[in-house]
């Protein structure tokens, strides 16, 4: 190690080594001149330390799972459904918040009635487009005839006004026919007045209607000499008050 280390000094020759000292003989260049160096010994004078360095190099395996969150690293915007609404401020998770066909500020996909600005403005469950019946319940339906009961001109009967004169058929007068036809006015329809014409039909109660009564507060039917004159109306009882031979308004029978 010594000779090297002269070597590296340049000098050379013929080294002799001894204690702590080392010879050197004369310089090749001029053989004329000797000289002796005194060397240190290197395992005393000049410690040497040897120094061990151990690279230790960790592999590292990493994994990339591909997903569908859009994740920008350096900002650390996410946006699970992808569109473009950062997910702290989606309105409608999962699904375009861009998407609104009804333009009510609700997305389609998180709007019970996309189709409507109003959705269901009368709150009975059915979206204002497809509402039977608007600003009342779609689901009060009494007579079960499809029309909701406030849109139905007859909420009770399932046929409505099945004569159509304009009466529901739970508050016809006279069914099958037009309750509005009344000519006597007595609030009986004339298909269902025995006396049409007369505002107190059969007052009397004979079964002759006033206008047809041949006497008027007595029985009609009653007429013992059978002479068509009603007994309470007979000028001759017993006989017949048709003949009146001197025309004087008394029957024969009955003319002295």
């Amino acid at each position: 190690m010594h000779r090297a280390w002269l070597a590296s000094l340049g000098l050379v020759g013929l080294i002799a080594c001894g204690g702590g000292n080392e010879s050197v003989g004369s310089d090749p260049a001029d053989p004329s001149v000797n000289f002796d160096i005194v060397l240190p010994t290197l395992d005393t004078d000049y410690p040497v330390t040897e120094t061990t360095t151990t690279t230790t190099t960790t592999t590292t395996t990493t994994t990339t799972t591909t997903t569908d969150t859009a994740t920008t690293a350096d900002t650390g915007f996410q946006d699970a459904d992808g569109d473009g609404v950062g997910d702290s401020n989606d309105l409608c998770p999962g699904f375009d918040d861009a998407v609104d066909t009804d333009t009510d500020g609700t997305p389609d996909g998180c709007d019970s009635c996309p189709a409507n600005t109003g959705d269901d403005s009368d709150g009975d469950g059915s979206c204002d487009s497809d509402d039977l019946c608007p600003g009342f319940d779609d689901a009060v339906d009494t007579d079960t005839d499809g029309a909701p009961d406030g849109c139905d001109a007859c909420p009770d009967d399932a046929n409505d006004d099945s004569d159509g004169d304009g009466s529901c058929d739970s508050d016809d007068l006279c069914p099958g026919f037009d309750d509005a036809v009344d000519t006597d006015t007595d609030g009986t329809p004339d298909d269902c007045d025995t006396c049409p014409v007369d505002i107190a039909d059969d007052s009397d109660g004979d079964g002759s209607c006033d206008s047809d009564d041949l006497c008027p507060g007595s029985d009609d039917t009653v007429d013992t000499d059978t002479d068509g004159t009603p007994d309470g109306c007979d000028l001759c009882p017993g006989f017949d008050d048709a003949l009146d031979g001197d025309g004087d308004g008394i029957p024969d029978g009955c003319d002295p």
